[in-house]
């Protein structure tokens, strides 16, 4: 169980750091707006499941 809570923290922070990464791109050319907001989804999608798995262990 210890492993999990490890696993869950470590992609939280991966999610916001991907989050992260794209709000504070500095280029403002269609190419790195374009993978910015790839990075911003990529990083809400992956807090969201982590969260909601995170959530469904602590029921069982």
């Amino acid at each position: 169980m210890k492993d999990n809570q490890l696993t869950y923290i470590l992609l939280i922070i991966a999610s916001i750091l991907l989050i992260l990464n794209g709000i504070f791109a500095f280029e403002h050319t269609i190419a790195m707006i374009l993978l910015s907001l790839l990075f911003i989804i990529i990083g809400v999608v992956l807090l969201i499941v982590v969260v909601r798995l995170m959530f469904k262990g602590k029921k069982n």
